[in-house]
């Protein structure tokens, strides 16, 4: 699992639909996940073949689909493709009917509802409940961090990429300074990219985001300068941004990279780190992160959960208005 929580939704009835996902997906979006529905109406628009149903978190199936009893043959289906994901089997003929079908079709781990809101929804958030507790383990939160985080190594890369069209020759210089004074950090293990890089005014920055030795941490120092920037250009688009991150300026110092390293990095590099067993039973201590004592349990993990879609939310925001932002230069003063 990963930060999208992904749900296949077998429902002929538009109203029952809308009235169910709206519920449901608030509830997942309050456990600091995504919340993605895939909806089925009727048995013809099911083809496993087509559908990757490892992706799927749960699966939720209505037995009548418009007159016929179709609902139970999808689970067959699932059931003989050997998939294994949790199904919740509801209709509005009441449970004791579902009982007996699942038992004459030996379908095996399907859990069943009246369609009554009042009973299905709770059995929903329970299943999902059931699949989150899954993930809480330091295995897992560590999986999805170093996952996601990943993700967000190369996007901060594209959003530089973006920004340095929209900056003038003299930002780039600063900038370019300000960049060989990261790679100068570590000389002895970047000599090569020192000398590379240090005769150049202005630099391709696209070549030094590709250089192993350019890591993902000095990416975020580079974009935090590049945002500090008093490029109208520039500021247009933090200004458009800043409020996914509920970050605020004081007295323009663009606090990104502080922000990310306390909310992102820190927990990255000490998961990294740390060494986990896969068997260890009970709630593991994670260590000191920021000057406080961590254990992988559900507070923790719903903790990270939150700032990993804090960031992704704005990281995507950023990237969507510099690509949409074209640069504009203020008119030249008359000599």
């Amino acid at each position: 699992m990963n930060l999208d929580y992904h749900i296949l939704w077998v429902e002929d009835l538009d109203e029952s639909y809308d009235t169910y996902s709206r519920r449901i997906t608030r509830y997942v979006e309050n456990k600091n996940f995504r919340c993605n529905i895939h909806r089925i109406k009727m048995q013809n628009e099911f083809n496993i073949t087509e559908i990757d149903l490892n992706k799927f978190d749960i699966l939720i199936v209505d037995y009548k689909l418009g007159d016929s009893e179709d609902g139970r043959e999808i689970i067959k289906e699932v059931r003989n493709g050997k998939y294994l994901n949790d199904v919740l089997f509801y209709s509005g003929e009441g449970e004791a009917v579902l009982l007996k079908l699942i038992q004459e079709q030996a379908l095996e781990g399907v859990f069943v509802s009246n369609r009554n809101n009042q009973v299905l929804v709770p059995k929903i958030e329970a299943l999902i409940d059931k699949s989150i507790r899954r993930t809480i383990d330091p295995i897992s939160i560590r999986g999805m961090l170093l996952d996601v985080t990943s993700d967000f190594d190369n996007i901060i890369k594209d959003i530089i990429n973006k920004s340095w069209s929209l900056l003038n020759c003299d930002e780039k210089g600063e900038l370019t300074t300000y960049a060989r004074g990261l790679v100068e950090e570590r000389r002895k293990s970047v000599n090569r990219l020192v000398e590379k890089y240090s005769d150049e005014k202005v630099m391709q920055v696209d070549k030094l985001l590709d250089e192993r030795e350019f890591t993902a941490e000095k990416a975020v120092r580079l974009l935090n300068k590049i945002m500090q920037s008093k490029n109208p250009n520039i500021n247009r688009v933090r200004q458009s941004c800043l409020s996914k991150l509920n970050i605020n300026e004081d007295g323009g110092d663009f606090k990104l990279y502080s922000e990310y390293k306390k909310d992102i990095l820190d927990y990255r590099n000490k998961l990294a780190h740390v060494k986990l067993e896969a068997d260890v039973s009970g709630i593991v201590c994670i260590g000191e992160v920021n000057g406080e004592v961590h254990n992988c349990d559900e507070t923790f993990c719903d903790m990270i959960r939150k700032n990993l879609l804090k960031f992704r939310v704005f990281f995507n925001c950023l990237y969507d208005e510099f690509s949409n932002n074209k640069r504009n230069d203020p008119p030249e003063e008359n000599m």
